[in-house]
């Protein structure tokens, strides 16, 4: 009473025992029909007897040639551990399920395709080694290798499916062309993709688009085109999901040229994928242009790329294959994109982190560290962020935001070449030290760096800089010109560096368009526009810098009989100041 290949599965209201309870001698072994597994037989005709004769089929040891076979059955029971074979001259699978079957379960099968041939009458007719499409099955492929497809290793659909612990790889004819392991779920309750191996697939390493799918365990190396992801597809489209509840969890990809790409298509999904998470993911190596991790819409119309997203705990060894290392990219200036927390990844990377068209989300306990990276992260077009806690290390500019509007606080500035912010419209509050940045450490601007508007710019928080601004004021604001304007009220802004002269520096100091209202430490030297009311924390009047009328001094160590501070009432250098405030 030997039980053979027991399975289990969690379905969406519970367990669900799927166990298979055959004795050996339900199954009928293909020899039994003919069947000669020298490697050179064509055994098409015994297999299908086979099928036809029963549901519970016996692959024995040896390689079996065979061409296309349809096993049109409501339960579909196949076992090793010989190997199918495509005969010469053939390019289409070696096994098609029919449209009947509820269960569905492959196990210790070799899979051999015809890859190196090119006889065949129809070279077009590339299809994946096994393809079991029925959305309502019960569908497992484990323990089996499939190689040598000149298409894909195999595709699998069904209400349940389980992929795991199968060994794919040298599958596709050409570059883009044949994934190794796809499931396309039309009527998905619980995908398990877990434990498998794809090595150098001509497409996707693993492609799923689905429903409650977690794609976990699995290594991937080579891919072409990606190492795993999902297109997800509405209720317009064929596959009728929106891709919800998908988790691609501890996966290690290898030298694939997208490790992890993530779409939605715009023309049949407008919401984009809805409870996706990213976590515990190795990527090492591969070529893009794209982020490392891509969450994003396909081609074609504004399209979100979803909400309640977690891009958490991965690490990226990218360098510079790969330019970009996270990104959430919503299209538009909507700000669909909602709920998205980027958390405790590690990378190294050009371009670290890039969020655009998103709103509410966190960027935390990130650590990027590279040589001579651009940027380590870029918002554009988002609402209402929290970027905290990251450890940013070797970049020319820290972070770079525009269009946006956010919190910026708490993070570490490491070996930074230039920039610390450079905030390029929005508002934003930033509460931050800066430690040796030689540049602008703050740089704020209407305009990019390609002189275009983005918007005005109102900037709170409080700002200290120690040994910054070598190269030029550690907080610098651009002028505006006729577009716009800069608004700056800060509850303190401190300059620990001496040499300092004007901190902030005005690229402009009589633009009515620049407003600066700040608590100015002992050691900046504040300069401003005519319209600024400005607060400086001081032990006396200023004796140089140039000083506009209406900047108020505020003393540090204010005595009895003395005053409170004083008040430019001249503009000049350093202006006429009069004191008030007497103190009883």
């Amino acid at each position: 009473m030997t039980t053979l290949i027991p399975k289990y599965y969690e379905g969406a209201t519970g367990s669900v025992n799927r166990s298979i309870n055959l004795k050996l001698e339900e199954f009928v072994s293909i020899q039994d029909f003919g069947a000669i597994g020298d490697g050179t037989t064509d055994n098409t005709a015994a297999i299908q007897a086979a099928f036809n004769a029963n549901d519970a089929i016996y692959i024995p040891e040896g390689t079996y040639v065979t061409k296309l076979l349809q096993p049109n059955l409501s339960r579909f029971i196949l076992f090793g551990p010989g190997k199918l074979q495509l005969k010469q001259g053939e390019f289409s699978e070696i096994i098609l399920v029919g449209s009947n079957p509820t269960y569905i379960h492959v196990d210790g099968v070799e899979f051999i395709g015809n890859k190196s041939n090119t006889t065949a009458t129809n070279p077009a007719l590339r299809y994946r080694l096994l393809n079991a499409n029925n959305s309502t099955a019960f569908a497992i492929v484990s323990n089996c290798v499939f190689h040598g497809s000149n298409y894909g290793g195999f595709s699998m659909d069904g209400k349940y499916v389980t992929i795991e612990n199968n060994y794919v790889y040298d599958c596709g004819y050409t570059t883009g062309v044949g994934d190794g392991i796809s499931v396309v779920s039309y009527n998905p309750q619980r995908v398990y993709i877990q434990n498998n191996t794809v090595l150098n697939a001509a497409d996707y390493g693993i492609a799923v688009d689905a429903v409650n799918a977690v794609i976990q365990g699995n290594y991937i190396s080579g891919a072409l085109n990606a190492g795993m992801g999902s297109l997800a597809r509405g209720a317009t489209g064929s596959y009728s999901n929106l891709g919800i509840n998908l988790k691609f969890l501890n996966n290690t990809l290898i030298n694939c040229n997208n490790p992890v790409e993530i779409f939605s298509n715009p023309t049949e999904n407008t919401s984009g994928f809805i409870g996706l998470e990213v976590s515990g993911n190795y990527i090492n190596g591969g070529t893009s242009t794209n982020p490392a991790i891509t969450i994003t819409r396909n081609s074609g119309g504004y399209n979100p790329a979803g909400s309640y997203l977690y891009v958490k705990d991965n690490i990226l060894i990218v360098g510079a294959t790969i330019a970009q290392g996270i990104g959430v990219l919503g299209q538009g200036p909507y700000w669909e994109t909602v709920d998205v927390i980027i958390s405790g990844n590690t990378m190294d990377t050009s371009k670290a982190i890039i969020v655009s068209s998103a709103r509410d989300f966190i960027i935390s306990n990130n650590v990027m560290k590279t040589t001579g990276g651009a940027s380590a992260i870029y918002v554009s077009l988002c609402e209402y962020f929290h970027i905290s806690d990251n450890i940013i290390d070797g970049y020319d500019t820290g972070i770079t935001s525009t269009k946006s509007s956010g919190t910026i606080e708490h993070n570490d500035y490491l070996n930074i070449a230039n920039y610390g912010l450079k905030l390029f419209g929005g508002q934003y509050t930033v509460n931050e030290v800066f430690k040796s940045i030689p540049n602008r450490t703050v740089w704020v601007s209407v305009n990019d760096e390609s002189s275009v508007f983005q918007a005005s710019v109102e900037l709170r928080g409080n700002l200290a800089f120690q040994d910054c601004g070598a190269s030029g004021s550690p907080f610098y604001i651009a002028d505006p010109t006729t577009l716009g304007t800069i608004y700056v009220a800060l509850e303190s802004l401190c300059n620990y560096t001496s040499n300092v002269v004007n901190c902030p520096a005005l690229q402009s100091t009589t633009n009515a368009n620049i407003r600066v209202e700040a608590k100015v430490a002992e050691g900046c030297y504040l300069s401003a526009d005519s319209v600024a009311s400005n607060i400086r924390i001081s032990s006396g009047s200023p004796t140089s810098g140039t000083w506009i009328a209406g900047t108020k001094v505020h003393y540090t160590a204010p005595v009895s009989g003395g005053y409170i501070g004083s008040v430019c009432t001249t503009t000049g250098t350093p202006g006429t100041w009069k004191t008030y405030g007497l103190i009883s």
